[in-house]
């Protein structure tokens, strides 16, 4: 929830006048009910993107602001992970007392041209980070599968798997569809076996 001193029912009144303003395609969505939310309200686009309202506490008799910034899609697993987080979203800021018709003209003109774009790459960036995440996932419960029953996963990583007791494999981590082995003692035959079954050495990267 956003600090203000504007009362509750006139952000509500705002954000309901906005939203109407912004047109076909738009909801609204109270986003206080939900405690991970900062924001009071949130517009959400028919397309997917969606922009949290704000309504910052005046400070030394300065006009009272609204401020309307992006969202970054979020990942599978509900985490913001978008390298982009960490900068600046697309924002703007206008007067309060302006009608619902201009704020939604400077919507349209000042952020969504910017915000949308970014959204967009962003959306696919996401996309790429879930199908690696799920791929990772289906790995690392394969080798756990594959190591038998004393394996079991790190407290730290679930894409970590220990091999156990009686394992010559003490610990291997899974990374998208492949495999990074972090430690494998074993009898020299054994050894033998292992690098007779990996053939020659991968010289071409792949």
């Amino acid at each position: 929830m956003s600090y203000t001193d504007v009362p509750a029912a006139d952000r509500q009144s705002q954000a309901e006048t906005l939203a109407g303003a912004l047109g076909a395609g738009w909801t609204l969505t109270d986003a206080s009910r939900t405690p991970a939310e900062w924001h009071d309200w949130r517009l959400r686009h028919a397309d997917g993107y969606e922009l949290d309202l704000s309504w910052p506490t005046a400070w030394h008799g300065k006009p009272a602001r609204l401020e309307i910034r992006g969202c970054w899609p979020v990942a599978a697993d509900g985490q913001i992970r978008y390298l982009g987080s960490t900068a600046a979203v697309p924002r703007i800021e206008v007067a309060q007392s302006r009608p619902a018709a201009a704020i939604a003209g400077e919507i349209r003109r000042r952020l969504l041209p910017a915000f949308v774009a970014a959204w967009q790459e962003a959306r696919k960036w996401v996309a790429d980070s879930d199908a690696y995440a799920a791929t990772t996932a289906e790995t690392a419960a394969a080798l756990l599968v594959a190591l038998g029953p004393t394996a079991h996963r790190s407290q730290h990583s679930r894409d970590t798997i220990y091999g156990g007791a009686n394992s010559y494999v003490y610990a291997v981590q899974a990374s998208g569809g492949e495999v990074r082995f972090e430690s494998l003692h074993c009898p020299l035959a054994v050894a033998l076996r292992v690098i007779a079954v990996l053939g020659r050495p991968n010289t071409g990267g792949a």
